[in-house]
């Protein structure tokens, strides 16, 4: 993971949490908003955004949700799973999106 990040982006972070928390929960920007936070927080990569976010059990919870409702979510989980192949934190389980238990710790869903 990178240094951590400056003041003008933790200045960046912190108006992207306002925007998130303005919005409704179930509002899949969330996400995305959530990943661009982590990523001026942490100075990391998206990849390292959402292993950081599938460390956290809140996070993990969200997204199962939302990947098994919302047919925009599933697309993108869907194409997550295209992309990444094995390595992958989200797997098909029959019918239904499953995020996978980290392996780096982490609460069990």
């Amino acid at each position: 993971m990178s240094a951590p990040a400056n003041k003008d982006a933790q200045a960046d972070a912190d108006n992207y949490r306002r925007l998130r928390e303005a919005r409704d929960p179930e509002d899949g920007m969330q996400w995305i908003l959530f990943v661009k936070e982590t990523r001026l927080r942490n100075g990391c990569s998206i990849e390292e955004a959402h292993q950081i976010a599938h460390r956290d059990l809140q996070w993990r919870r969200w997204v199962q949700r939302r990947i098994n409702v919302d047919p925009q979510c599933r697309k993108m989980a869907l194409r997550h799973i295209r992309d990444t192949g094995d390595g992958a934190l989200i797997v098909k389980d029959g019918n239904r999106l499953r995020v996978k238990e980290p392996r780096d710790g982490g609460e069990s869903l």
